[in-house]
């Protein structure tokens, strides 16, 4: 073979090879690329998922849901979520009609996580008082990122209104929890309604506890005020005593100002201390009961 000849062959097979080089290699390129693709989908997609926690769910303008503790015992995959049903005007309490509302409400939920799970979650919801109930999930995975319960509201009697499920119709809203915000416990299981009862006496007696401690700080701030008011008020009719006609007016409207709030402090110190005896009245009947049982 002439050295001509050859010089075309082996150009000819040095094209075909960096051909079938290139070839190889953009093959090479989308199967990883439909690889990563199908991972993404297939995979808990955590990196592309945004969970926020949910401290309160409104139900309808004056009533809600909040979420008072969630604790989490990674041995037995068991997740615990309390629920404070709660009207905005009330401090953390339910009205009578907030009461008669729930009283004829089913309260079911379901739960699902960002975490793949080898088990299917399993939700129960359980009423501990009108204004109090307690979710578990079961078999909820160790690395579960963030779980959302959904709460399903449903009349137990259509024909009773109601002021939460107004239309009839069922109603359900979303508890988002990221697990960072769960709090461990390695002894968390199920508990009997007993337990849960003397657990949400507990809970309220803390609860009443703290608001009395509220209420005294704000009686020993008016009170504060309106030793105050009774300085300046002193100061000022002394100062009378040497001002014209003119200035005594503006200085007597000072006095009647500050004596108006003297006596708006002494309203709201009277019906402090009214609502403190009555927390710790139902203080009182609480713990006599929970002695009983």
């Amino acid at each position: 073979m002439s050295r001509k000849l050859k010089n075309r062959v082996d150009k000819y097979y040095r094209k075909g090879h960096v051909q079938w080089l290139l070839l190889g290699l953009t093959g090479a390129l989308m199967l990883c690329l439909f690889v990563s693709i199908a991972a993404g989908f297939v995979g808990p997609r955590q990196a592309n998922l945004s969970v926020s926690d949910t401290p309160t769910v409104s139900l309808n303008g004056s009533t809600g849901v909040s979420v008072v503790q969630k604790k989490y015992n990674a041995k037995n995959q068991l997740l615990r979520m309390d629920l404070l049903i709660s009207d905005s005007d009330t401090a953390g309490e339910l009205s009578a009609q907030g009461i008669k509302d729930m009283a004829n409400l089913k309260v079911s939920g379901r739960a699902g996580t960002i975490g793949a799970h080898a088990k299917p979650l399993v939700t129960t919801v359980r009423m501990v008082a009108a204004d109090y109930y307690v979710t578990y999930v079961r078999n909820v995975p160790n690395n579960f990122g963030a779980l959302r319960l959904t709460l399903t509201l449903t009349l137990k009697n259509k024909l009773l209104e109601n002021t939460i499920v107004a239309d009839g119709k069922a109603m359900s809203v979303a508890i988002d929890t990221q697990q960072k915000g769960v709090g461990k416990d390695d002894r968390l299981m199920i508990q009997p309604d007993t337990k849960l009862a003397t657990e949400y006496a507990d809970y309220r007696i803390k609860d009443w506890q703290k608001q009395i401690r509220e209420l005294a700080e704000k009686n020993v701030a008016l009170d504060a005020d309106t030793a105050q008011n009774k300085k300046l008020i002193k100061k000022l009719r002394a100062q009378m005593e040497t001002q014209t006609s003119a200035d005594q007016t503006e200085t007597q409207n000072q006095i009647d100002t500050y004596e108006d709030d003297t006596t708006q402090d002494k309203t709201k110190i009277s019906a402090n201390n009214d609502q403190i005896r009555s927390l710790k009245e139902r203080i009182a009947k609480l713990e006599s009961t929970d002695q009983q049982d």
